[in-house]
């Protein structure tokens, strides 16, 4: 019988409720569950270390500009490449057949903050590498934090094309977009 480490982890917490806002152990709620996916993440990253387990190879590439909130110009081995952020859509702002859709002009602004030309990225594949207008699929990490997860945080895109399940980080995803649904951002706010 194969010897498993396995740990368990119990604690208490103290949930309260002020000026309408959720806090646990006296941090708003929001914070305190960031922080302890953090811990999270970082338990697992060290239990595949102990088990042999290597993180994905991520591509290596440099920002050259923001085309829409889901859609970035990267260099790439002396290539210049599209990269569609893969499982977010955002509102459209380039596309000549149709208005610029509301938080479009907004999810390109984070970008833009976020994803500063010259900008050093890592892209990792899940599922289809291109997509039909040959633009590379990818989650796009950026200082350690993955962009597509940041736009669903923000309210500023919604999970979609799930065409090749199970992706990788579609949970985590999932999870970013109920909590800005429930949050009432960008998107989800008050009409």
């Amino acid at each position: 019988m194969k010897n498993e480490n396995k740990s368990e982890v119990t604690f208490m917490v103290v949930v309260s409720e002020r000026n309408g806002e959720v806090y646990v152990d006296g941090m708003r709620a929001a914070a305190w569950l960031a922080e302890l996916e953090k811990q999270a993440r970082k338990i697992e990253a060290e239990a595949n270390v102990r088990e042999g387990k290597l993180p994905p190879v991520l591509d290596k590439a440099k920002v050259r500009r923001v085309v829409d909130g889901d859609t970035i110009e990267v260099e790439m081995r002396g290539n210049v490449v599209d990269v569609r952020l893969l499982l977010v859509d955002t509102p459209e702002t380039v596309d000549f057949d149709l208005p610029v859709e509301k938080f479009g002009p907004e999810a390109t602004r984070f970008a833009d903050q976020v994803l500063t030309a010259g900008k050093i990225v890592e892209l990792e594949y899940d599922g289809p590498r291109e997509d039909q207008y040959g633009r590379v699929l990818a989650y796009v990490w950026v200082d350690g934090r993955i962009f597509n997860q940041m736009l669903l945080e923000e309210g500023l895109a919604n999970l979609a094309y799930v065409f090749d399940p199970p992706y990788k980080y579609y949970d985590t995803f999932l999870l970013a977009q109920t909590r800005a649904r429930n949050d009432r951002k960008g998107l989800w706010g008050r009409a």
